[in-house]
């Protein structure tokens, strides 16, 4: 699957859970900078903490960092895609278009089983 100038590597099971699905177009999302998807995605007060990195504790400070720290990626590798409840996580690479691969790990807290808004992100992300 290709996204723009993003070839997305995905396991197919991703189409058959609305949970996993939206955690796979965050991915995307967050790799293409798409601020559109970002902001219905997250709540106003949403938390990432990229670890060892960065604390960010709005959806501005989310939408202003994605924006200001393009990192120009070209391959999107999800391993896996696990949901439960109101939590998820994902696992995978992402390598850029000057060949750089960082491996990541992404947990989610939802505001709700139910709801498909991310309410706290928490990152990990190894640069190879």
């Amino acid at each position: 699957m290709t996204h723009q100038n993003l070839n997305i590597i995905a396991p197919s099971d991703c189409n058959n859970a609305p949970k996993k699905e939206f955690i796979k177009d965050a991915l995307v999302a967050f790799a293409t900078s798409d601020v559109d998807f970002l902001k219905t995605a997250t709540k106003e007060n949403v938390r990432w903490e990229i670890v060892g990195t960065d604390s960010l504790q709005s959806q501005s400070e989310l939408i202003d960092h994605v924006t200001q720290h393009p990192m120009d990626i070209n391959e999107l590798t999800i391993d896996s895609i696990i949901t439960h409840g109101k939590t998820g996580a994902a696992k995978g690479t992402y390598q850029t278009t000057e060949g750089d691969l960082y491996h990541f790990c992404h947990f989610y807290h939802f505001v709700s089983a139910g709801k498909k808004v991310i309410q706290e992100i928490t990152s990990y992300v190894i640069h190879q």
